[in-house]
Formats: structure tokens, C-alpha cells, sequence
């Protein structure tokens, strides 16, 4: 699974131009760490950069260094990354349930529209998420650990990937999954137990992989670097607007719904399951705490990107792939039948939708539309493909309809790039 998920991201990656501005920004900061020889400082247009901390940033310069920087090495780190985090979805989804919910979960993940935007992207998030769900994974190999030192080791190691996280894009890697766990803990009424069980030497751990370059930083620059980081870009970017990037309180459900693309259909039908589940199931718990706390601590934050909404996705996979598992197996009929529901809502959206916008595009910029348009023709028609053969087989052969769903709609990304 790994090399395919691996060749899907690299197809056609150096053959667009950097063309979004976080990739030149992020490329050229890279670049200014070899030029300047100071791996601590990061510097854009002659002046320190207090934005984001550098462990992506510093992967790139290695890469520029050996390579030289162009748009596939600005792009690679992304790539392994959300190679990686499609693993790991892997293993959480196997951990938490079987072998199969993993392989599946996997492969939602990997063809996961915004998953797959920003794997080919030379931007922060995939190296972000990619150790947030190391960390996911390590609390639960501690969770089914009743030794106590496997356990505070486990423990330990996902503070060191929630350092790792922080180090790749802020505090964000340790607050987040903190918060889902916490959540989850007092959901089964097991936190004050899980608090002590946690090996306090972790938060050290932590603090030395994921704060020891603020607090260089802060040493070096002082107060300029403190308001900046800690002040504007994280208090602000959440409590007000930072860089003209405001949104409605709705704003990630429409995000979600292309994010997810073309796996939204099933969304709903595994929220219905797990919500079905959760008193007598913590994973299905895990799952729904895991969207729904993303979903809303995002949506509260006054600064919206629809990159933020990132993390729900591997969630999202698990808890859909569950659904398919149950489909797949024997006794599956209930659960079938919600995946048919979910497949005629997937037609609606995947053939009706893409023409309704071309039909639309074409009316309201026909020159744009006639230069641009028939680019969007083997995507398109690959898309409507999966989609109905998909609907042809759930009913009789679910596993031949999943896996076409699943091929087809990778091949539909692979047209889109090459």
C-alpha cells in the first residue's frame, strides 16, 4: 500500500509551478537557511520570520542542499509525510479494530481529495499530521498495554511525536490530541487514572523536542519574537483574524464536504453508526470526539483555512472504513444497507454536481472555460465511472465496488496531474 500511495502523490509532482504562495514562501525560506547558514533564524525578504517553527523548513533545506531546490524537492517532504500518515492511519485503524478496517482506512485516506492536495503541496500540514497521528497511535498501543512500564514507554513516545509535531507547525501538535484523549478519558470516566499512569518525564520529553527552539528563539530575539509567536500568531490567529482570513461559523461544513471528496457520501452513514455505538463501544467514541472536537475547535477559531480541517480526515477514513468492514463481512445486512443509501447519495454528487458546475462555468466564463475545460474531461469521466459501477455492485459484490470506487478514483487524481 505504501509504494502505490507513494507513486499517486509523486505523479506529474515537479511538473506545476509552485503556484501557491505558501509553497514559493516556504521554498524560499528554505533556501535563505542554506544561503545564510543559521538553521535557527528563519528569514524571508532580508527579515526574521516569526510565523512558524522549523522542522519542515530545515528538511527542505537538507533536500535543497543535496539536490538542489526545485518544485519536485520542495514538494517531497509532503509527500513522505502524507505517505506516512496514511501508514499510520493504517495501524490505528488495525490497532483499534482488524487488519482489514486498517487497509481500508488507509486507502480512504490516500484518496481524500484535500489529502491529496496537500501531499503534493510544499506546505507544513503533512509533516504536522503526520506526528499527531504517531502520537494518536502510541496513547493507544498504551491504552491496550495493562503492563505498567510498556504502557509510561508508550506514553513516552507520544509525547516525543507531539514534540515533533509542535516543532513541525506549533503548540497545535500537542493541544489537539490532548484535548481528544482528555475527552475520551472523562468520556469513560478513566481520566484521574490515565493522569497518574502518564510518566511525567514525558512532558520533558516534550518540552526539549518541541519547545527548546521557542525558547532559543525567545532568548535570541526577545520580545519581538514573543509577541509575534506566541501573542499574534497563536492567540490572535484564534481569537481574532490574522491575515485577512476570516469565515463564517459554517465555514469547514462545505470545506469538509470537498475535503472529504468523494468519500463525504459515506460520512454521514458512519456518524450514524458510530453515534449508534458509542455506549457500548469507547472506539467508536475515540472517533466521534476525534471530528467532532477537530470540527468545532477549528470553527470556533475566528482565523478559517480550509487546510485546518485537516485532521478530522484520518478520522473520518477509520470510522468510514469500520462501516465497509462491517459491509464486507458476514452478517453485514444493516450495515449494507446504510452503504447503499450512502452510494446513491455518492452518484448524486460525483455525476450531477461536476456537470451542474460545467454547465455553469461554461454559461459564465465560457473564454476561461474553453481554455481550461477539457482538462477537467478525464477526472470528470472517471469520477462518473466510479461512481456508477460503484452503485452497480454494492448491492451483490461490496468488495469489488469498494476497491473500483477506490481505483478508479486515484486514477481520476492521476489524469487530473499528468
Amino acid at each position: 500500500m505504501g509504494i502505490a500511495v507513494l507513486l499517486l502523490f509523486t505523479a506529474g509532482l515537479g511538473r506545476t509551478a509552485l503556484w501557491d504562495n505558501d509553497e514559493a514562501l516556504y521554498t524560499e525560506i528554505a533556501r535563505q537557511i542554506v544561503r545564510r547558514a543559521d538553521p535557527m533564524t528563519l528569514y524571508w525578504n532580508g527579515s526574521p520570520w516569526f510565523v512558524h517553527p522549523p522542522l519542515a523548513f530545515w528538511l527542505s533545506a537538507a533536500t535543497g542542499a543535496l539536490l538542489g531546490f526545485s518544485e519536485f524537492t520542495a514538494r517531497l517532504w509532503s509527500v513522505l509525510f502524507g505517505t506516512a500518515g496514511v501508514l499510520v492511519t493504517y495501524l490505528l485503524g488495525r490497532r483499534l479494530y482488524d487488519h482489514r478496517t486498517g487497509i481500508i482506512s488507509g486507502l480512504i485516506l490516500a484518496t481524500s481529495l484535500e489529502y491529496v492536495i496537500l501531499a503534493r503541496g510544499a506546505g507544513l500540514d503533512m509533516p504536522l499530521l503526520a506526528f499527531m497521528l504517531a502520537a494518536f497511535y502510541m496513547v493507544i498501543v498504551a491504552e491496550g498495554n495493562a503492563e505498567s512500564a510498556a504502557r509510561r514507554r508508550a506514553y513516552r513516545w507520544a509525547f516525543l511525536w507531539a514534540g515533533l509535531a509542535t516543532l513541525s507547525k506549533g503548540p497545535i501538535g500537542l493541544l489537539l490530541p490532548g484535548m481528544v484523549i482528555g475527552a475520551w478519558w472523562l468520556l469513560r470516566g478513566v481520566g484521574r487514572q490515565r493522569l497518574r499512569a502518564l510518566p511525567w518525564d514525558g512532558f520533558a520529553i516534550y518540552a526539549a523536542v518541541g519547545l527548546s527552539w521557542y525558547a532559543v528563539e525567545a532568548v535570541r530575539w526577545g520580545m519581538p519574537f514573543l509577541r509575534q509567536v506566541v501573542g499574534y500568531y497563536m492567540f490572535t490567529r484564534f481569537f481574532g483574524v490574522v491575515e485577512n482570513q476570516p469565515g463564517p461559523w459554517y465555514y469547514y461544513v462545505p470545506v469538509l464536504f470537498i475535503a472529504a471528496f468523494p468519500w463525504t457520501a459515506y460520512l454521514p452513514g458512519a456518524v450514524i453508526h458510530h453515534s449508534r455505538q458509542i455506549r457500548q463501544d469507547g472506539r467508536s467514541a475515540l472517533l466521534l470526539l476525534w471530528m467532532g472536537i477537530t470540527f468545532v475547535f477549528y470553527s470556533l477559531a475566528r482565523t478559517k483555512l480550509p487546510n485546518y480541517i485537516l485532521p478530522v480526515l484520518p478520522a473520518a477514513a477509520i470510522a468510514i472504513s469500520r462501516v465497509f468492514a462491517l459491509a464486507l463481512g458476514e452478517g453485514g445486512g444493516p450495515v449494507r444497507r446504510l452503504v447503499r443509501a450512502s452510494t446513491a447519495v455518492l452518484i448524486v454528487v460525483v455525476v450531477l454536481v461536476p456537470a451542474a458546475i460545467g454547465v455553469y462555468l461554461q454559461r459564465a466564463y465560457p473564454a476561461e472555460f474553453a481554455a481550461v475545460g477539457t482538462l477537467l474531461l478525464p477526472p470528470a469521466l472517471l469520477a462518473a465511472a466510479a461512481a456508477l459501477l460503484h452503485g452497480a455492485l454494492i448491492g451483490r459484490r461490496p468488495a469489488a465496488a469498494l476497491g473500483s470506487l477506490i481505483v478508479l478514483t486515484a486514477a481520476a487524481y492521476s489524469a487530473l496531474v499528468l
